[in-house]
């Protein structure tokens, strides 16, 4: 039926779980490779606290995990 937020729950479809896993892999190399992270907050731009980016990167190697690990 199509509503909704298109989380990775509702991607059967492998194209797109495709995308949805080469994203992932990108942001995650992002963060990985990148000192500083800034992310937009409404008007204010601030930095990501290395906690943060940790947690960020912890989530994304969960969700490549969950729906990218090919096995």
């Amino acid at each position: 039926n199509g509503q909704g937020d298109e989380g990775p729950m509702e991607v059967i479809d492998s194209e797109k779980l495709e995308q949805y896993c080469a994203q992932q892999h990108k942001s995650l190399a992002t963060l990985e490779n990148t000192k500083r992270i800034s992310v937009k907050e409404g008007d204010r731009v601030r930095e990501l606290s290395e906690a943060e980016k940790q947690a960020r990167i912890e989530r994304i190697r969960k969700n490549i995990a969950t729906y990218c690990s090919k096995e």
